[in-house]
Protein backbone atom coordinates (compact mmCIF):
# COMPACT_ATOMS: atom_id res chain seq x y z
CA UNK A 1 0.00 0.00 0.00
CA UNK A 2 1.33 3.43 -0.95
CA UNK A 3 0.03 6.70 0.45
CA UNK A 4 0.98 9.98 -1.24
CA UNK A 5 0.78 13.47 0.26
CA UNK A 6 1.66 16.84 -1.24
CA UNK A 7 4.01 19.25 0.53
CA UNK A 8 4.25 22.86 -0.62
CA UNK A 9 7.65 24.52 -0.43
CA UNK A 10 8.31 28.21 -1.12
CA UNK A 11 7.87 29.81 -4.54
CA UNK A 12 5.23 27.44 -5.92
CA UNK A 13 7.39 24.35 -5.45
CA UNK A 14 5.42 21.24 -4.53
CA UNK A 15 6.67 17.75 -3.83
CA UNK A 16 4.82 14.50 -3.46
CA UNK A 17 5.83 12.34 -0.53
CA UNK A 18 5.00 8.69 -1.10
CA UNK A 19 5.07 6.42 1.91
CA UNK A 20 5.78 2.92 0.66
CA UNK A 21 5.86 -0.20 2.76
CA UNK A 22 7.30 0.74 6.12
CA UNK A 23 10.38 -1.41 6.20
CA UNK A 24 12.16 -4.38 4.65
CA UNK A 25 13.73 -7.15 6.69
CA UNK A 26 14.30 -10.81 6.03
CA UNK A 27 11.47 -11.28 3.58
CA UNK A 28 11.01 -14.87 2.43
CA UNK A 29 12.28 -15.23 -1.16
CA UNK A 30 8.80 -16.10 -2.47
CA UNK A 31 7.39 -12.81 -1.13
CA UNK A 32 10.16 -10.60 -2.56
CA UNK A 33 8.65 -10.26 -6.08
CA UNK A 34 5.29 -9.15 -4.65
CA UNK A 35 6.99 -6.74 -2.27
CA UNK A 36 9.12 -5.25 -5.05
CA UNK A 37 5.99 -4.70 -7.11
CA UNK A 38 4.76 -2.32 -4.40
CA UNK A 39 8.03 -0.40 -4.67
CA UNK A 40 7.93 0.17 -8.43
CA UNK A 41 7.00 3.80 -7.78
CA UNK A 42 10.52 4.30 -6.47
CA UNK A 43 11.77 4.17 -10.06
CA UNK A 44 9.99 7.50 -10.58
CA UNK A 45 11.49 9.08 -7.47
CA UNK A 46 13.95 11.95 -7.69
CA UNK A 47 15.05 11.43 -4.09
CA UNK A 48 14.58 8.58 -1.61
CA UNK A 49 14.29 8.99 2.13
CA UNK A 50 15.20 5.94 4.14
CA UNK A 51 13.65 6.21 7.61
CA UNK A 52 15.05 4.00 10.37
CA UNK A 53 14.26 3.79 14.09
CA UNK A 54 17.47 5.12 15.72
CA UNK A 55 17.05 2.99 18.85
CA UNK A 56 16.45 -0.32 17.11
CA UNK A 57 19.25 -2.76 17.86
CA UNK A 58 18.84 -4.19 14.33
CA UNK A 59 19.15 -0.87 12.50
CA UNK A 60 22.29 -1.98 10.68
CA UNK A 61 20.52 -5.11 9.40
CA UNK A 62 17.50 -3.02 8.37
CA UNK A 63 19.67 -0.56 6.48
CA UNK A 64 21.49 -3.43 4.81
CA UNK A 65 18.23 -5.12 3.81
CA UNK A 66 16.92 -1.94 2.21
CA UNK A 67 20.20 -1.36 0.36
CA UNK A 68 20.08 -4.95 -0.93
CA UNK A 69 16.57 -4.46 -2.30
CA UNK A 70 17.56 -1.12 -3.85
CA UNK A 71 20.53 -2.84 -5.47
CA UNK A 72 18.34 -5.63 -6.83
CA UNK A 73 15.96 -2.98 -8.22
CA UNK A 74 18.91 -1.09 -9.74
CA UNK A 75 18.18 1.96 -7.57
CA UNK A 76 21.44 2.28 -5.65
CA UNK A 77 22.47 5.24 -7.79
CA UNK A 78 19.28 7.13 -6.82
CA UNK A 79 19.95 10.08 -4.50
CA UNK A 80 18.86 9.22 -0.98
CA UNK A 81 18.85 10.60 2.52
CA UNK A 82 19.06 8.47 5.64
CA UNK A 83 16.74 9.67 8.42
CA UNK A 84 16.72 8.35 11.96
CA UNK A 85 13.42 8.79 13.76
CA UNK A 86 12.60 8.64 17.48
CA UNK A 87 15.72 10.60 18.43
CA UNK A 88 13.88 11.73 21.57
CA UNK A 89 14.24 8.21 22.99
CA UNK A 90 18.02 8.63 23.31
CA UNK A 91 20.18 11.15 25.09
CA UNK A 92 20.66 14.10 22.67
CA UNK A 93 24.45 13.64 22.49
CA UNK A 94 24.13 9.92 21.72
CA UNK A 95 21.49 10.56 19.05
CA UNK A 96 23.67 13.24 17.45
CA UNK A 97 26.73 10.95 17.47
CA UNK A 98 24.76 8.17 15.76
CA UNK A 99 23.41 10.61 13.15
CA UNK A 100 26.93 11.91 12.52
CA UNK A 101 28.33 8.38 12.24
CA UNK A 102 25.74 7.43 9.60
CA UNK A 103 25.60 10.89 7.97
CA UNK A 104 21.88 10.93 8.71
CA UNK A 105 19.26 13.41 9.81
CA UNK A 106 17.62 12.86 13.19
CA UNK A 107 13.94 13.63 13.68
CA UNK A 108 11.32 13.36 16.37
CA UNK A 109 7.79 12.94 15.04
CA UNK A 110 6.18 15.18 17.64
CA UNK A 111 8.70 18.01 17.34
CA UNK A 112 8.44 20.06 14.14
CA UNK A 113 11.73 21.78 15.00
CA UNK A 114 13.56 18.56 14.14
CA UNK A 115 11.81 18.35 10.77
CA UNK A 116 12.63 21.89 9.65
CA UNK A 117 16.33 21.20 8.82
CA UNK A 118 15.39 17.96 7.06
CA UNK A 119 12.69 19.61 4.96
CA UNK A 120 15.05 22.46 4.07
CA UNK A 121 17.66 19.95 2.96
CA UNK A 122 15.07 18.04 0.93
CA UNK A 123 14.06 21.26 -0.82
CA UNK A 124 17.72 22.07 -1.50
CA UNK A 125 18.42 18.59 -2.91
CA UNK A 126 15.30 18.61 -5.09
CA UNK A 127 16.33 22.02 -6.43
CA UNK A 128 19.86 20.73 -7.16
CA UNK A 129 18.35 17.73 -8.95
CA UNK A 130 16.04 20.02 -10.98
CA UNK A 131 13.18 17.92 -9.64
CA UNK A 132 10.85 20.91 -9.42
CA UNK A 133 11.24 21.39 -13.20
CA UNK A 134 10.35 17.82 -14.20
CA UNK A 135 6.80 17.58 -15.52
CA UNK A 136 5.41 18.42 -12.09
CA UNK A 137 6.31 14.88 -10.89
CA UNK A 138 8.25 14.70 -7.64
CA UNK A 139 8.28 11.57 -5.49
CA UNK A 140 9.92 10.98 -2.18
CA UNK A 141 9.65 8.06 0.18
CA UNK A 142 9.00 9.64 3.56
CA UNK A 143 7.79 6.96 5.92
CA UNK A 144 5.86 7.56 9.11
CA UNK A 145 5.50 11.36 9.00
CA UNK A 146 2.50 12.04 6.76
CA UNK A 147 0.46 13.41 9.68
CA UNK A 148 3.00 16.22 10.08
CA UNK A 149 2.74 17.54 6.53
CA UNK A 150 -0.45 19.47 7.17
CA UNK A 151 0.85 20.86 10.48
CA UNK A 152 4.09 21.96 8.84
CA UNK A 153 2.27 23.60 5.93
CA UNK A 154 0.02 25.57 8.27
CA UNK A 155 2.81 26.83 10.49
CA UNK A 156 4.78 29.91 9.46
CA UNK A 157 7.78 29.15 11.66
CA UNK A 158 7.92 25.93 13.71
CA UNK A 159 10.36 27.64 16.09
CA UNK A 160 7.63 30.03 17.28
CA UNK A 161 5.47 27.52 19.11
Amino acid sequence: HVTTRKLHFDMNKDALFSDTVGFIRDLPPDLMPAFKATLEELHEADLLLHVVDIGDSRKDQQIGSVLKVLEEMKLLDRPRILVFNKIDLLEPEIAQNICNLYQAFGVQALDLKTLKPLLSFIEQRLTELNAFQKYNRKYIDFSEYEHLYQKYQNQEDPDQE
